[in-house]
């Protein structure tokens, strides 16, 4: 009959009664060592009794000394007792065919050579298997002999005694990949805050150079223009210039005074526009005057501070915004025409103009628009007291239009402004 593996009763079961260990095979340490003179090879019907003849002697088990951990290979112990185990197996079982002159039957704690008569000798064999460091290969059973293991019932101190994990082949941890995917997370929020910043940053850099520069409709109320002076007298004030200017005004009439304004503009090209508006003494634009012109040349007239809110929004500074020259000249309001009865005035740019007092003035209104997109009208009244509202007397789009309007009595400063038309007055 041929003879099986009979592991100790410390170790764990076989995953079959035929099994046989593969070169390079090493017990698990945590297994413990075998009982000393232990047969690994016996008949299978005296597999019972080889257990109950060993059971008496666990007691005398001894661990291997410490000279013996290492055999003359330079491996531990327990590659010396798998040396041990394969080299008392029947030669006819024997997975390799290669013989050694030395034989003979080991027992567990014997020296690599000793022989005995009760078993077959097997040839030495010392090749190394790769892959397996441990437990019985090829099985996925986890009990061990007699119900019990070296850390516990039925364990193997966390090891699948058959089932090793292959040396080199790990399992791979995905703490590391996880790190790197939060990290990239994290830079790449913080560069688009720090470009946030740049943005925000420049954004606002920007918006205070060009208030400061007084290339701004919202002026900080500094006069940036000093080569922009009064070039006239103090009666007429005469301010002139080339692009965009911001400069203190002298009113003819006083401070207090209502200020006929006109203006001529020659455009650098036919795309040239020519803007202006008026600032109080706090630098804040007060809406008396805000213009605007889109042509290449161009001359009108506006009413300066006839339509306040409060005295202290009274003008004291124009900012100029223009692609091309310009002259700006201050009038009293007498010097602006008066529209009478039977007196018709025409235009196609702003004008101003003044209703006397006692005046009673109806007017038929056209306007055709010059703009193949259309245009609009809007004629106003205000009567150049503080906090005196003003009064929208016309506002039309269509084009051409032909109307009537009975103008305010009393003193009434009118301006109109057309945007890509012409207008015409005709008072009865």
């Amino acid at each position: 009959m041929a003879l099986i593996f009979n592991p100790p009763p410390n170790w764990p079961a076989p995953p079959t009664k035929d099994w046989i260990p593969q070169p390079g095979w090493q017990p698990d340490p945590a297994w413990g060592e075998a009982p000393e003179g232990w047969d690994f090879w016996v008949e299978e019907s005296d597999l019972a009794s080889a257990h109950q003849s060993h059971a008496d002697e666990a007691d005398r088990t001894a661990v291997l000394s410490s000279e013996t951990e290492k055999d003359s290979a330079g491996t531990n112990s327990y590659a010396a007792v798998s040396e041990a185990i394969r080299q008392t197996l029947p030669e006819d079982q024997q997975s390799s065919p290669a013989r050694d002159e030395a034989t003979g039957s080991l027992r567990a704690g014997s020296a690599v050579g000793d022989t005995s008569d009760d078993a077959a000798t097997v040839p030495r064999v010392t090749a190394t298997q790769p892959g397996f460091t441990s437990a019985y290969p090829g099985s996925s059973a986890g009990t061990y002999a007699n119900g019990g293991g070296p850390t516990g019932p039925g364990t193997s101190n966390g090891a699948a005694p058959y089932n090793a994990q292959p040396a080199g082949e790990q399992p791979k941890s995905k703490t590391g990949l996880i790190i790197g995917v939060i990290g990239g997370i994290l830079l790449l929020l913080l560069a688009l805050i720090v470009g946030l910043i740049f943005i925000i940053g420049g954004i606002s850099y920007n918006t205070s150079t060009t208030s400061d520069s007084g290339d701004s409709w919202f002026s900080d109320g500094t006069d940036n223009s000093s080569d922009t002076g009064n070039s006239g007298s103090a009666d007429t004030p005469v301010y002139s210039g080339s692009g965009d200017s911001t400069f203190t005004i002298e009113k003819p009439g006083g401070e207090d005074s209502v200020v006929w304004l006109e203006y001529t503009f020659t455009g650098e090209d036919k795309y040239a526009s020519f803007n202006v508006h008026s600032l109080d003494a706090g630098g804040e634009t007060n809406n008396s005057v805000y213009g605007s012109v889109y042509s290449p040349e161009s001359s009108g007239s506006y009413w300066l501070d006839s339509n306040l809110y409060d005295v202290e929004d009274r003008t004291t500074q124009l900012v100029i915004e223009a692609e091309g020259d310009w002259t700006v000249t201050l009038h009293t309001p007498d010097k602006a025409p008066a529209l009478k009865s039977e007196q018709t005035l025409t235009g196609e740019n702003a004008t101003a103009f003044r209703i006397d007092e006692g005046a009673e003035i109806t007017a038929d209104i056209g306007f055709t628009a010059t703009d193949e997109y259309g245009g609009d009208l809007e004629i106003s009244s205000s009567t150049g007291l503080v906090d005196d509202y003003e009064v929208t007397v016309l506002h039309t789009s269509l084009s051409p239009f032909k109307g009537s309007v009975t103008f305010p009595t009393g003193k009434q400063y009118i301006l109109v402004e057309p945007y890509a038309g012409s207008w015409e007055i005709k008072a009865h």
